[in-house]
C-alpha cells in the first residue's frame, strides 16, 4: 500500500513540474512573440575584428529588411539628438495633421534661434509647406510652430511626443521640445532614435519629403529657396536622412539607404564636423553591407 501511495505522490510530481515548465515555456513564446519587432544585434557575422573606428561616440546601422543591427557602438548611452529630433516631431504631426491642415505661424516659433525661415506672426502655411520646412532646411521656428497648432503649447505636445516614442518601444529618450535645440532633461540613445527612423517608413509623406534636395517656400515675403542640409543625400545610395547639430549634441546625422534592394538605416551622433560625420556615415554603411551582402 506504501509503495502504491509512493508511486502515486511520484507520478504528481511529475505532471505538476510537466504542467509549470509546460506555462512557463507558453509564457516565454508569448513574450518572445511581443518582442518581434525589435531590433536586435546580428550575431551572425563577425564584427570584433574589422568593425571600422569613427568620430561619433555613439552609432549603428540596421539592416531594415532583416530587423537586424550590424553595426554598434555605445548605442545605449545617453545623448543629446539636435535636430534630428525632428524626426520624431514630423511623425507626430502628421498623426495629427494633414498636408492641407492650416498652420498658423506664431509668436514663439517667431522667437526661435536659425535656422529658421523667420515668416510673419499670423501668417499661414499649408501642413505639406510646413512638413518640408522642417525636414528639409531643419527650421526650428516652423517646429515650434507645428507644435502650437497640432497642441496649446510646446510641452503638451512634447507629452505627445514621448507617448509616441514609448509606443515605439523607446526606454531611455525624454523629448522636450519640438526642435531639440539644447535642453539637459532632452536625450535619447542611438537604438532609441533607430526605432523612430525606422517607424517613418510608416509614413509616405515622410519619406517622400526627406528625399527632396530642394523646395520654394511661397511665403509673404517672397520665394525662399530651401536646401536640404544631408549632403549625402543622392551618394552611393542615399535616398533620405535627417542631419542635427548643437555644440552639446555635436554633429548628428540619421541616412537612409537602399543598395540592391536591400534597405539600411544608419545614425551617427556626436561626431566631430560636418566632414566626419558624412565620413563616419559612408564608413559605417559600407562596411554593414559587406557584412550582409
Amino acid at each position: 500500500m506504501k509503495s502504491a501511495n509512493k508511486f502515486i505522490i511520484g507520478v504528481l510530481i511529475v505532471l505538476v513540474s510537466v504542467t509549470i515548465v509546460y506555462v512557463n515555456k507558453e509564457k516565454i513564446i508569448g513574450e518572445f512573440s511581443v518582442k518581434r519587432g525589435v531590433p536586435t544585434v546580428d550575431t551572425t557575422v563577425d564584427t570584433k575584428n574589422d568593425m571600422p573606428s569613427i568620430e561619433g561616440l555613439a552609432a549603428l546601422t540596421l539592416d531594415v529588411d532583416d530587423n537586424k543591427i550590424v553595426y554598434e557602438k555605445n548605442i545605449y548611452d545617453r545623448m543629446y539628438p539636435a535636430s534630428t529630433t525632428k524626426l520624431l516631431t514630423a511623425q507626430v504631426f502628421a498623426d495629427n495633421k494633414n498636408k492641407n491642415s492650416q498652420i498658423v505661424y506664431t509668436r514663439d516659433a517667431k522667437s526661435q534661434p536659425a535656422d529658421k525661415v523667420d515668416l510673419n506672426v499670423g501668417e499661414t502655411l499649408t501642413g505639406d509647406e510646413a512638413m518640408n520646412s522642417l525636414l528639409i532646411y531643419s527650421a526650428n521656428d516652423i517646429a515650434v510652430a507645428i507644435g502650437e497648432n497640432v497642441s496649446d503649447n510646446i510641452p503638451d505636445f512634447a507629452q505627445k511626443m514621448n507617448k509616441k516614442a514609448s509606443s515605439l518601444g523607446d526606454k531611455q529618450s525624454n523629448f522636450e521640445n519640438a526642435n531639440g535645440l539644447p535642453n539637459e532633461e532632452h536625450y535619447t540613445t542611438a537604438y532609441d532614435l533607430c526605432l523612430i527612423a525606422k517607424n517613418a517608413y510608416k509614413y509616405q509623406w515622410i519619406m517622400d519629403v526627406l528625399s527632396k534636395k530642394k523646395y520654394v517656400l511661397k511665403a509673404e515675403r517672397g520665394d525662399i529657396h530651401l536646401v536640404n542640409t544631408n549632403k549625402l543625400l543622392g551618394v552611393n545610395g542615399c535616398f533620405a536622412g535627417k542631419t542635427g547639430y548643437t555644440f552639446k549634441a555635436g554633429k548628428c546625422l540619421v541616412a537612409y539607404y537602399e543598395r540592391n534592394n536591400k534597405r539600411m538605416i544608419g545614425i551617427v551622433l556626436h561626431s566631430v564636423n560636418n566632414l566626419s560625420v558624412d565620413n563616419d556615415m559612408e564608413k559605417i554603411i559600407d562596411w554593414s553591407y559587406g557584412k550582409i551582402n
